[in-house]
């Protein structure tokens, strides 16, 4: 949650199904096999119901910083 950025969330356009994406940090590796601190965007999103996708939103309008919860 702490590193979930703005747009995040969006409506799969064939299924109609809320997703939300993602930063994965274990197993983040680039090609040569070492370790990515910044981790990597998931492959896969995430399936969210939408009251997560309402409260994601909602987040999104407290405040103008990339991330949805800046410290």
């Amino acid at each position: 949650m702490l590193t979930l950025e703005r747009g995040c969330v969006s409506r799969h356009p064939r299924t109609g199904l809320w997703q939300l994406t993602g930063r994965k940090w274990k197993g983040a590796t680039d090609f040569n096999g070492v370790k990515i601190p910044e981790g990597q965007l998931r492959e896969d999103p995430w399936i969210i119901i939408e009251p997560v996708a309402r409260a994601v939103s909602v987040l999104e309008q407290l405040h103008n910083s990339p991330s949805l919860s800046p410290s």
